[in-house]
Protein backbone atom coordinates (compact mmCIF):
# COMPACT_ATOMS: atom_id res chain seq x y z
CA UNK A 1 0.00 0.00 0.00
CA UNK A 2 1.49 3.60 -1.43
CA UNK A 3 2.08 6.45 1.04
CA UNK A 4 -0.81 9.24 0.99
CA UNK A 5 0.13 12.08 -0.99
CA UNK A 6 -1.94 15.17 -1.00
CA UNK A 7 -4.52 16.72 -3.27
CA UNK A 8 -4.26 18.59 -6.40
CA UNK A 9 -6.39 20.69 -8.49
CA UNK A 10 -6.96 19.84 -12.26
CA UNK A 11 -9.51 21.63 -14.49
CA UNK A 12 -11.21 23.53 -11.43
CA UNK A 13 -12.14 20.44 -9.53
CA UNK A 14 -10.92 19.00 -6.87
CA UNK A 15 -8.69 15.78 -7.36
CA UNK A 16 -7.17 13.80 -4.80
CA UNK A 17 -4.07 11.42 -4.20
CA UNK A 18 -4.52 9.32 -1.77
CA UNK A 19 -3.26 5.44 -0.01
CA UNK A 20 -2.90 4.57 -2.93
CA UNK A 21 -3.72 6.86 -6.03
CA UNK A 22 -7.10 8.69 -6.86
CA UNK A 23 -8.06 9.43 -10.07
CA UNK A 24 -9.91 12.86 -11.08
CA UNK A 25 -12.80 11.86 -12.85
CA UNK A 26 -13.28 14.97 -15.19
CA UNK A 27 -16.51 13.90 -16.49
CA UNK A 28 -18.48 13.92 -13.25
CA UNK A 29 -19.19 17.42 -12.05
CA UNK A 30 -18.92 17.63 -7.81
CA UNK A 31 -22.04 18.95 -6.35
CA UNK A 32 -20.66 22.03 -5.10
CA UNK A 33 -18.70 24.64 -7.69
CA UNK A 34 -15.39 24.95 -6.72
CA UNK A 35 -13.76 27.52 -9.06
CA UNK A 36 -11.59 30.25 -7.56
CA UNK A 37 -13.35 33.32 -6.31
CA UNK A 38 -12.11 36.62 -7.29
CA UNK A 39 -10.95 38.52 -4.02
CA UNK A 40 -13.15 40.54 -2.04
CA UNK A 41 -12.35 44.18 -1.56
CA UNK A 42 -13.60 46.57 1.28
CA UNK A 43 -17.04 46.47 1.63
CA UNK A 44 -19.87 49.15 1.24
CA UNK A 45 -19.90 51.46 3.99
CA UNK A 46 -23.18 52.63 4.77
CA UNK A 47 -23.76 54.06 8.62
CA UNK A 48 -27.57 53.94 7.72
CA UNK A 49 -27.58 50.50 7.16
CA UNK A 50 -28.48 48.52 10.45
CA UNK A 51 -28.02 44.11 9.69
CA UNK A 52 -29.82 42.19 11.53
CA UNK A 53 -27.89 39.04 12.02
CA UNK A 54 -30.21 36.95 14.21
CA UNK A 55 -30.12 33.86 15.68
CA UNK A 56 -32.93 32.88 17.58
CA UNK A 57 -32.61 30.89 20.93
CA UNK A 58 -34.92 30.20 23.46
CA UNK A 59 -34.51 33.77 25.03
CA UNK A 60 -32.20 37.08 23.40
CA UNK A 61 -30.15 36.39 21.04
CA UNK A 62 -26.76 38.62 21.59
CA UNK A 63 -25.67 40.29 17.76
CA UNK A 64 -23.12 38.28 16.09
CA UNK A 65 -19.77 40.44 14.81
CA UNK A 66 -19.82 41.72 11.84
CA UNK A 67 -16.89 41.28 8.79
CA UNK A 68 -13.89 42.73 9.68
CA UNK A 69 -13.97 45.22 6.76
CA UNK A 70 -17.38 46.68 7.12
CA UNK A 71 -18.72 49.56 9.53
CA UNK A 72 -22.19 48.13 9.40
CA UNK A 73 -24.33 47.92 13.11
CA UNK A 74 -26.26 45.58 13.87
CA UNK A 75 -28.99 45.47 17.14
CA UNK A 76 -30.05 42.39 18.95
CA UNK A 77 -33.46 40.74 19.27
CA UNK A 78 -35.61 38.87 20.69
CA UNK A 79 -36.80 35.79 18.61
CA UNK A 80 -38.93 33.35 20.36
CA UNK A 81 -37.73 29.72 19.05
CA UNK A 82 -35.21 27.82 18.93
CA UNK A 83 -33.54 28.24 15.81
CA UNK A 84 -29.33 28.97 15.95
CA UNK A 85 -27.92 29.47 12.24
CA UNK A 86 -24.40 30.64 11.65
CA UNK A 87 -24.79 34.00 9.42
CA UNK A 88 -22.59 33.47 6.66
CA UNK A 89 -19.78 36.30 6.43
CA UNK A 90 -19.16 38.82 3.18
CA UNK A 91 -16.49 35.79 1.90
CA UNK A 92 -18.72 33.30 1.91
CA UNK A 93 -21.88 35.34 0.12
CA UNK A 94 -19.25 36.34 -2.40
CA UNK A 95 -17.89 32.26 -3.05
CA UNK A 96 -21.68 31.12 -3.37
CA UNK A 97 -22.28 34.16 -5.83
CA UNK A 98 -19.28 33.37 -7.90
CA UNK A 99 -19.86 29.88 -8.93
CA UNK A 100 -22.52 31.51 -11.34
CA UNK A 101 -25.40 29.63 -10.69
CA UNK A 102 -28.02 28.58 -8.07
CA UNK A 103 -27.51 25.46 -6.12
CA UNK A 104 -29.82 23.21 -4.36
CA UNK A 105 -29.70 25.40 -1.32
CA UNK A 106 -29.38 28.64 -2.67
CA UNK A 107 -31.79 30.54 -4.27
CA UNK A 108 -30.63 33.95 -6.32
CA UNK A 109 -33.28 36.58 -6.68
CA UNK A 110 -32.32 39.54 -8.60
CA UNK A 111 -33.22 43.28 -6.94
CA UNK A 112 -37.01 44.08 -6.17
CA UNK A 113 -39.17 44.99 -2.93
CA UNK A 114 -40.96 42.62 -0.94
CA UNK A 115 -43.54 45.30 -1.65
CA UNK A 116 -44.18 44.45 -4.35
CA UNK A 117 -46.85 41.87 -4.65
CA UNK A 118 -45.13 39.49 -7.81
CA UNK A 119 -42.21 39.78 -6.57
CA UNK A 120 -42.80 39.02 -2.65
CA UNK A 121 -44.48 35.66 -4.08
CA UNK A 122 -41.56 34.30 -5.83
CA UNK A 123 -39.40 34.77 -2.91
CA UNK A 124 -42.00 33.25 -0.44
CA UNK A 125 -42.50 30.59 -3.24
CA UNK A 126 -38.65 29.81 -2.70
CA UNK A 127 -38.50 30.30 0.89
CA UNK A 128 -41.03 27.62 1.33
CA UNK A 129 -39.43 24.78 -1.05
CA UNK A 130 -36.30 25.63 0.41
CA UNK A 131 -37.69 25.46 4.30
CA UNK A 132 -39.17 21.95 2.81
CA UNK A 133 -35.88 20.02 2.75
CA UNK A 134 -33.05 18.97 4.97
CA UNK A 135 -31.05 22.41 6.49
CA UNK A 136 -33.33 24.52 4.96
CA UNK A 137 -31.26 27.01 2.56
CA UNK A 138 -30.61 30.48 1.50
CA UNK A 139 -32.36 33.01 -0.71
CA UNK A 140 -30.19 35.99 -2.17
CA UNK A 141 -31.45 39.03 -3.33
CA UNK A 142 -29.42 41.28 -5.42
CA UNK A 143 -27.96 38.94 -8.17
CA UNK A 144 -29.76 37.77 -11.26
CA UNK A 145 -30.89 34.13 -11.40
CA UNK A 146 -30.34 33.56 -14.77
CA UNK A 147 -26.77 34.46 -15.37
CA UNK A 148 -25.67 35.29 -11.46
CA UNK A 149 -24.92 38.74 -12.41
CA UNK A 150 -24.29 41.27 -8.69
CA UNK A 151 -26.72 43.91 -9.43
CA UNK A 152 -26.94 44.56 -5.76
CA UNK A 153 -29.69 46.23 -3.79
CA UNK A 154 -30.28 50.32 -4.07
CA UNK A 155 -29.70 52.13 -0.81
CA UNK A 156 -33.67 52.26 -0.64
CA UNK A 157 -33.93 48.77 -0.90
CA UNK A 158 -31.03 47.81 1.65
CA UNK A 159 -33.31 50.14 4.09
CA UNK A 160 -36.02 47.84 3.25
CA UNK A 161 -34.60 44.87 3.96
CA UNK A 162 -33.12 46.03 6.88
CA UNK A 163 -36.50 46.19 8.66
CA UNK A 164 -36.66 42.57 9.73
CA UNK A 165 -40.00 42.44 10.88
CA UNK A 166 -41.74 43.63 7.80
CA UNK A 167 -39.97 40.96 5.79
CA UNK A 168 -40.12 38.65 7.67
CA UNK A 169 -44.49 39.13 8.09
CA UNK A 170 -44.02 39.75 4.00
CA UNK A 171 -43.12 36.37 3.39
CA UNK A 172 -44.73 34.12 6.33
CA UNK A 173 -47.99 35.92 4.96
CA UNK A 174 -47.82 32.61 2.19
CA UNK A 175 -46.31 29.89 4.78
CA UNK A 176 -48.45 27.61 6.98
CA UNK A 177 -46.83 27.18 9.33
CA UNK A 178 -44.95 30.07 9.47
CA UNK A 179 -41.04 30.09 8.28
CA UNK A 180 -37.94 30.05 10.37
CA UNK A 181 -36.07 33.71 8.67
CA UNK A 182 -32.65 35.29 9.53
CA UNK A 183 -31.79 38.73 7.14
CA UNK A 184 -28.73 39.82 6.97
CA UNK A 185 -27.36 42.52 4.74
CA UNK A 186 -24.03 41.44 3.53
CA UNK A 187 -21.42 43.26 0.62
CA UNK A 188 -19.74 40.49 -0.86
CA UNK A 189 -18.35 42.86 -3.75
CA UNK A 190 -16.83 46.20 -3.82
CA UNK A 191 -20.31 48.42 -3.90
CA UNK A 192 -22.62 45.49 -4.13
CA UNK A 193 -25.34 44.66 -1.07
CA UNK A 194 -27.53 42.19 -1.37
CA UNK A 195 -29.72 40.53 1.16
CA UNK A 196 -29.51 37.17 2.45
CA UNK A 197 -32.60 35.53 3.87
CA UNK A 198 -31.51 32.28 5.60
CA UNK A 199 -34.45 29.82 5.86
CA UNK A 200 -34.35 27.01 8.32
CA UNK A 201 -35.88 23.28 7.36
CA UNK A 202 -39.40 23.35 9.24
CA UNK A 203 -39.73 22.43 12.69
CA UNK A 204 -42.37 19.63 12.87
CA UNK A 205 -44.62 18.88 9.90
CA UNK A 206 -43.29 20.32 5.99
CA UNK A 207 -44.69 23.77 5.20
CA UNK A 208 -47.58 24.34 2.91
CA UNK A 209 -48.82 27.78 0.75
CA UNK A 210 -51.50 29.01 2.29
CA UNK A 211 -52.53 31.69 -0.28
CA UNK A 212 -52.87 32.25 -3.96
CA UNK A 213 -51.06 34.94 -6.05
CA UNK A 214 -51.88 34.16 -9.35
CA UNK A 215 -49.43 32.54 -11.55
CA UNK A 216 -47.05 32.19 -8.69
CA UNK A 217 -48.22 30.17 -5.92
CA UNK A 218 -51.06 27.87 -5.34
CA UNK A 219 -53.11 27.66 -2.21
CA UNK A 220 -52.47 24.46 0.04
CA UNK A 221 -49.53 23.58 -2.57
CA UNK A 222 -46.59 21.90 -1.24
CA UNK A 223 -43.30 23.21 -2.90
CA UNK A 224 -40.05 21.61 -2.49
CA UNK A 225 -36.48 21.83 -4.08
CA UNK A 226 -36.12 20.09 -7.36
CA UNK A 227 -33.44 17.19 -7.09
CA UNK A 228 -32.47 17.51 -10.92
CA UNK A 229 -31.81 21.24 -11.03
CA UNK A 230 -32.00 24.13 -8.20
CA UNK A 231 -35.74 25.15 -8.57
CA UNK A 232 -38.61 25.78 -6.70
CA UNK A 233 -41.30 23.40 -7.41
CA UNK A 234 -44.92 21.80 -7.36
CA UNK A 235 -44.29 18.60 -9.29
CA UNK A 236 -41.90 16.11 -7.17
CA UNK A 237 -40.00 13.29 -7.50
CA UNK A 238 -40.57 9.89 -5.67
CA UNK A 239 -37.19 10.62 -4.43
CA UNK A 240 -37.61 14.20 -3.17
CA UNK A 241 -40.87 12.97 -1.50
CA UNK A 242 -39.30 10.69 -0.17
CA UNK A 243 -36.35 13.07 1.42
CA UNK A 244 -39.16 15.16 2.61
CA UNK A 245 -41.06 12.66 4.54
CA UNK A 246 -37.81 10.78 5.71
CA UNK A 247 -36.58 14.21 7.55
CA UNK A 248 -40.21 14.53 8.65
CA UNK A 249 -40.42 10.99 10.45
CA UNK A 250 -36.99 11.95 11.83
CA UNK A 251 -38.45 14.46 13.46
CA UNK A 252 -41.10 12.85 14.64
CA UNK A 253 -39.16 10.36 16.31
CA UNK A 254 -36.58 12.71 17.99
CA UNK A 255 -39.90 14.19 19.60
CA UNK A 256 -40.89 10.74 21.06
CA UNK A 257 -37.68 9.96 21.97
CA UNK A 258 -36.95 13.36 23.89
CA UNK A 259 -40.92 12.69 25.12
CA UNK A 260 -40.15 9.38 26.72
CA UNK A 261 -36.77 10.36 28.79
CA UNK A 262 -38.32 13.43 30.33
CA UNK A 263 -40.32 10.92 31.44
CA UNK A 264 -38.00 8.31 32.78
CA UNK A 265 -37.85 6.01 29.69
CA UNK A 266 -34.69 5.22 27.95
CA UNK A 267 -35.91 3.78 24.48
CA UNK A 268 -31.98 2.91 23.48
CA UNK A 269 -30.48 2.13 26.75
CA UNK A 270 -26.83 2.66 27.98
CA UNK A 271 -23.63 1.93 26.58
CA UNK A 272 -22.46 -0.75 28.77
CA UNK A 273 -19.53 -0.34 31.72
CA UNK A 274 -17.76 -3.22 30.09
CA UNK A 275 -17.69 -1.28 26.58
CA UNK A 276 -15.81 1.72 28.35
CA UNK A 277 -13.61 -0.54 29.81
CA UNK A 278 -12.55 -2.26 26.59
CA UNK A 279 -12.15 1.21 25.29
CA UNK A 280 -9.95 2.25 27.55
CA UNK A 281 -8.05 -1.09 27.43
CA UNK A 282 -7.26 -0.63 23.85
CA UNK A 283 -5.96 3.15 24.13
CA UNK A 284 -3.45 1.90 27.01
CA UNK A 285 -2.06 -0.99 24.97
CA UNK A 286 0.92 -1.36 23.24
CA UNK A 287 -1.15 -1.36 19.82
CA UNK A 288 -2.60 2.20 20.27
CA UNK A 289 0.83 3.34 21.75
CA UNK A 290 1.64 5.22 18.91
CA UNK A 291 -1.65 6.78 18.15
CA UNK A 292 -2.77 8.20 20.68
CA UNK A 293 0.39 10.53 21.53
CA UNK A 294 0.03 13.04 18.90
CA UNK A 295 -3.81 14.83 17.17
CA UNK A 296 -5.64 11.94 16.03
CA UNK A 297 -9.30 10.84 15.24
CA UNK A 298 -10.65 8.27 17.35
CA UNK A 299 -13.32 5.83 16.51
CA UNK A 300 -15.34 3.74 18.91
CA UNK A 301 -18.63 1.71 18.49
CA UNK A 302 -20.38 -0.56 21.50
CA UNK A 303 -23.88 -2.10 20.95
CA UNK A 304 -26.24 -0.84 23.20
CA UNK A 305 -27.56 -2.28 26.22
CA UNK A 306 -25.48 -5.80 25.71
CA UNK A 307 -23.01 -7.43 28.23
CA UNK A 308 -22.50 -10.03 27.09
CA UNK A 309 -20.16 -11.41 24.35
CA UNK A 310 -21.86 -10.97 20.93
CA UNK A 311 -19.04 -12.68 18.20
CA UNK A 312 -17.45 -15.87 18.64
CA UNK A 313 -13.78 -15.52 18.34
CA UNK A 314 -12.97 -17.54 15.44
CA UNK A 315 -15.69 -15.02 13.97
CA UNK A 316 -13.99 -11.33 14.66
CA UNK A 317 -11.29 -11.56 11.59
CA UNK A 318 -14.14 -12.55 8.94
CA UNK A 319 -16.61 -10.42 10.18
CA UNK A 320 -14.13 -7.32 9.43
CA UNK A 321 -12.85 -8.36 6.60
CA UNK A 322 -15.78 -9.16 4.85
CA UNK A 323 -17.05 -5.85 6.26
CA UNK A 324 -14.35 -3.51 5.43
CA UNK A 325 -15.18 -0.25 2.89
CA UNK A 326 -13.14 -0.15 -0.06
CA UNK A 327 -13.13 2.97 -2.05
CA UNK A 328 -10.82 4.29 -4.85
CA UNK A 329 -8.67 1.72 -4.09
CA UNK A 330 -8.37 2.65 -0.18
CA UNK A 331 -9.79 -0.30 2.31
CA UNK A 332 -11.14 0.39 5.90
CA UNK A 333 -9.57 -0.27 7.97
CA UNK A 334 -6.17 -1.91 7.00
CA UNK A 335 -6.01 -4.89 7.42
CA UNK A 336 -2.13 -6.98 7.10
CA UNK A 337 -1.45 -10.35 5.91
CA UNK A 338 -1.52 -13.03 9.00
CA UNK A 339 1.36 -12.93 10.22
CA UNK A 340 0.90 -8.77 10.73
CA UNK A 341 -2.31 -8.85 12.93
CA UNK A 342 -2.25 -9.14 16.51
CA UNK A 343 -4.61 -11.19 19.13
CA UNK A 344 -5.35 -10.99 22.19
CA UNK A 345 -7.47 -13.09 24.50
CA UNK A 346 -10.97 -11.74 23.40
CA UNK A 347 -9.87 -9.62 20.57
CA UNK A 348 -8.53 -8.68 17.20
CA UNK A 349 -6.67 -6.05 15.70
CA UNK A 350 -4.43 -4.43 13.37
CA UNK A 351 -1.51 -1.71 13.02
CA UNK A 352 -0.56 0.30 9.86
CA UNK A 353 2.40 2.68 10.20
CA UNK A 354 3.32 2.33 6.55
CA UNK A 355 2.02 5.52 5.31
CA UNK A 356 1.83 9.09 6.43
CA UNK A 357 -0.71 8.39 9.28
CA UNK A 358 -0.86 5.48 12.01
CA UNK A 359 -4.12 3.46 11.69
CA UNK A 360 -4.63 1.01 14.61
CA UNK A 361 -7.71 -1.23 15.46
CA UNK A 362 -9.25 -3.87 17.99
CA UNK A 363 -12.66 -5.69 17.59
CA UNK A 364 -13.68 -7.24 20.85
CA UNK A 365 -15.87 -10.06 21.20
CA UNK A 366 -18.26 -7.90 22.97
CA UNK A 367 -18.75 -6.27 19.52
CA UNK A 368 -16.63 -3.47 20.63
CA UNK A 369 -14.41 -1.83 17.85
CA UNK A 370 -12.25 0.60 18.04
CA UNK A 371 -9.88 2.79 16.13
CA UNK A 372 -7.52 5.26 15.65
CA UNK A 373 -5.66 7.24 13.19
CA UNK A 374 -2.79 10.07 13.13
CA UNK A 375 -3.28 13.08 11.19
CA UNK A 376 -0.86 13.02 8.69
CA UNK A 377 2.43 14.61 8.81
CA UNK A 378 5.09 15.59 6.30
CA UNK A 379 3.38 17.54 3.92
CA UNK A 380 5.39 19.32 0.97
CA UNK A 381 6.11 23.17 1.41
CA UNK A 382 3.71 23.39 -2.26
CA UNK A 383 0.50 22.12 -0.02
CA UNK A 384 0.64 25.27 1.99
CA UNK A 385 -2.67 27.04 1.80
CA UNK A 386 -4.50 30.31 3.78
CA UNK A 387 -4.69 27.89 5.86
CA UNK A 388 -1.09 27.06 6.82
CA UNK A 389 1.32 29.85 5.57
CA UNK A 390 4.65 28.56 7.50
CA UNK A 391 6.08 25.35 6.89
CA UNK A 392 6.01 24.27 10.32
CA UNK A 393 2.64 24.99 10.99
CA UNK A 394 0.52 21.91 11.36
CA UNK A 395 -2.30 21.67 8.96
CA UNK A 396 -4.69 18.75 8.26
CA UNK A 397 -6.69 18.40 4.62
CA UNK A 398 -10.58 18.61 4.41
CA UNK A 399 -10.25 15.39 2.68
CA UNK A 400 -8.76 13.35 5.14
CA UNK A 401 -11.45 14.11 7.79
CA UNK A 402 -14.14 13.94 5.29
CA UNK A 403 -12.61 10.38 4.10
CA UNK A 404 -12.14 8.97 7.61
CA UNK A 405 -15.55 10.06 8.87
CA UNK A 406 -17.17 9.12 5.85
CA UNK A 407 -15.82 5.29 6.09
CA UNK A 408 -16.26 5.10 9.41
CA UNK A 409 -20.43 5.43 9.43
CA UNK A 410 -20.06 2.96 6.05
CA UNK A 411 -18.58 0.64 7.88
CA UNK A 412 -20.50 0.96 11.47
CA UNK A 413 -23.66 0.47 9.11
CA UNK A 414 -22.04 -2.52 7.29
CA UNK A 415 -21.28 -4.12 10.86
CA UNK A 416 -24.72 -3.11 12.39
CA UNK A 417 -26.14 -5.49 9.07
CA UNK A 418 -23.86 -8.33 8.93
CA UNK A 419 -23.20 -9.09 12.98
CA UNK A 420 -26.09 -7.68 15.18
CA UNK A 421 -29.29 -7.80 14.21
CA UNK A 422 -31.65 -6.02 16.29
CA UNK A 423 -28.98 -4.22 18.48
CA UNK A 424 -27.97 -0.76 17.67
CA UNK A 425 -24.41 0.72 17.87
CA UNK A 426 -23.20 3.17 19.80
CA UNK A 427 -20.61 5.48 17.30
CA UNK A 428 -18.82 8.27 19.00
CA UNK A 429 -16.36 9.78 17.25
CA UNK A 430 -13.69 12.38 18.62
CA UNK A 431 -10.74 14.21 18.15
CA UNK A 432 -7.97 14.64 20.65
CA UNK A 433 -4.50 16.59 20.82
CA UNK A 434 -5.04 18.68 17.48
CA UNK A 435 -4.77 21.94 19.25
CA UNK A 436 -3.23 24.44 16.71
CA UNK A 437 -4.22 22.36 13.70
CA UNK A 438 -6.21 24.09 11.18
CA UNK A 439 -7.70 22.64 8.27
CA UNK A 440 -5.94 22.93 4.49
CA UNK A 441 -7.38 23.04 0.99
CA UNK A 442 -5.20 22.69 -1.95
CA UNK A 443 -6.43 25.79 -3.15
CA UNK A 444 -7.02 28.68 -0.44
CA UNK A 445 -9.45 30.41 -2.79
CA UNK A 446 -12.03 28.01 -3.86
CA UNK A 447 -15.59 28.88 -3.10
CA UNK A 448 -16.66 27.68 -0.15
CA UNK A 449 -13.39 28.24 2.01
CA UNK A 450 -12.02 31.61 2.99
CA UNK A 451 -10.36 31.33 5.80
CA UNK A 452 -7.86 29.99 8.76
CA UNK A 453 -9.91 27.19 10.27
CA UNK A 454 -8.57 25.83 13.68
CA UNK A 455 -9.93 23.62 16.31
CA UNK A 456 -9.11 26.18 19.05
CA UNK A 457 -8.82 23.66 22.13
CA UNK A 458 -7.70 20.57 19.79
CA UNK A 459 -10.62 18.54 21.12
CA UNK A 460 -13.91 17.39 19.43
CA UNK A 461 -16.34 14.76 20.24
CA UNK A 462 -19.54 13.25 18.44
CA UNK A 463 -21.94 10.47 19.16
CA UNK A 464 -24.70 9.19 16.99
CA UNK A 465 -26.57 5.80 17.30
CA UNK A 466 -26.70 3.24 13.64
CA UNK A 467 -30.17 1.74 14.31
CA UNK A 468 -30.93 -1.06 12.40
CA UNK A 469 -33.55 1.33 10.64
CA UNK A 470 -30.86 3.78 9.64
CA UNK A 471 -28.35 1.26 8.17
CA UNK A 472 -30.32 0.56 5.70
CA UNK A 473 -30.16 4.43 4.39
CA UNK A 474 -27.04 6.49 3.53
CA UNK A 475 -24.25 6.46 5.06
CA UNK A 476 -22.90 9.40 3.31
CA UNK A 477 -25.40 11.57 4.13
CA UNK A 478 -25.37 10.61 7.80
CA UNK A 479 -21.69 11.16 7.88
CA UNK A 480 -22.44 14.67 6.17
CA UNK A 481 -23.93 15.47 9.26
CA UNK A 482 -21.35 14.34 11.59
CA UNK A 483 -18.72 16.74 9.74
CA UNK A 484 -20.52 19.58 9.66
CA UNK A 485 -20.52 19.49 13.69
CA UNK A 486 -16.65 19.01 13.38
CA UNK A 487 -15.78 21.39 10.83
CA UNK A 488 -18.15 24.06 12.23
CA UNK A 489 -16.18 23.29 15.78
CA UNK A 490 -13.06 24.61 13.40
CA UNK A 491 -14.87 27.33 12.76
CA UNK A 492 -16.16 27.06 9.46
CA UNK A 493 -18.97 28.44 9.68
CA UNK A 494 -20.18 28.35 6.20
CA UNK A 495 -19.66 24.59 5.29
CA UNK A 496 -22.72 22.91 4.25
CA UNK A 497 -23.93 19.43 3.18
CA UNK A 498 -24.07 19.75 -0.02
CA UNK A 499 -19.86 20.85 0.02
CA UNK A 500 -19.55 18.17 1.97
CA UNK A 501 -21.10 15.42 -0.48
CA UNK A 502 -19.19 16.88 -2.87
CA UNK A 503 -15.89 15.93 -1.87
CA UNK A 504 -17.11 12.88 -0.25
CA UNK A 505 -18.12 11.85 -4.45
CA UNK A 506 -14.53 13.60 -5.46
CA UNK A 507 -12.63 11.47 -2.87
CA UNK A 508 -14.17 8.14 -2.57
CA UNK A 509 -16.01 7.80 -5.92
CA UNK A 510 -20.32 8.09 -6.61
CA UNK A 511 -22.14 6.39 -3.41
CA UNK A 512 -23.59 3.11 -4.93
Amino acid sequence: MTDAVFPATCGGTWAFVMRPYLPQSPQKRPRFDLRSSPSVPPAFIDPLCRVKQMSATADRVQSRETHASTSIHCRDRVVADRYSRAVLTDDEVSGLISTGYEQRNTEFKSSGSLGEGSFRAKVARAAIALANQRDGGRVIIGVSETDGIQNGLSMELAREYEDFDTVVDRINTYADPPLRLDVTLRTPFEGVVVAVIEVAEFDEIPVLCKRQFGGVLVQGQLYTRSMAKPESSASHTQNELRALLAVAVEKGLSRFIETARRGGVDLIGPVTSRAEAQLAEALESQLFARVVVGPHLLVRFAPVGEESDVIEYDQLAPIVAGNQVSAAGWRFPIMSTPSGVQRGQDWFGDLDTSSRSAEAWQFFQSGVFVLGVTFPEGFSADWESVAARTADEPHVPIWFLIAYVTMTVEFAARLQRAAFNSLSLDVQLSIANAEGWVLSVSNPSRAGFHSRYSLTDGTWTRTITITPENALTSSREIAASVLRHMLVRFGWDGVTDEIILGVQDETLGAEV
